[in-house]
């Protein structure tokens, strides 16, 4: 992966994970901050791409008319170190 190094502590990570089999995929942007020598912040924002019946848009429900899939979302985590 390409990671960008906007200053030694801050470090962006881009990702984008494509399904092979159907046109949709999973865009992602990570963060990592080293704040402290032994506290690190981690952040990352998730899209998923794709139309209903696809991996990332929605897999369809057998015998119904409803499909399971995510919406965007945004994760965050505080790692302390000792």
């Amino acid at each position: 992966s390409v990671s960008i190094e906007i200053s030694p502590l801050l470090l962006f990570t881009p990702n984008v994970f494509v399904n092979l089999e159907d046109p949709s995929a999973l865009l992602q942007l990570t963060a990592r901050y080293d704040w402290k020598q032994n506290l690190t912040v981690l952040a990352a924002i998730n899209i998923p791409v794709g139309s209903k019946g696809t991996e990332y848009g929605g897999i369809e429900v057998p015998f119904t008319a409803k499909y399971l899939s995510t919406d965007s979302g945004v994760f965050a985590q505080l790692a302390w170190y000792f």
